[in-house]
């Protein structure tokens, strides 16, 4: 299974960051992530159903 694409967040444990609009977003070279207020970019790489970012 890839995980290429636009994933929904719908739950984050100890956190209240899981809203309508909570996504993590993987492309081939990096991608993005919004939790609530808080939004940022993810520097990796993705290979099918293996992401590597830190």
């Amino acid at each position: 299974m890839s995980m290429l694409g636009r994933w929904r967040v719908v739950e984050t444990p100890g956190w209240d960051m899981a809203g309508p609009g909570a996504y993590m977003l993987f492309g081939e070279e990096g991608g993005e992530f919004a939790f609530d207020c808080l939004t940022g970019s993810i520097h990796g790489v993705c290979h099918g159903d293996v992401i590597e970012f830190d």
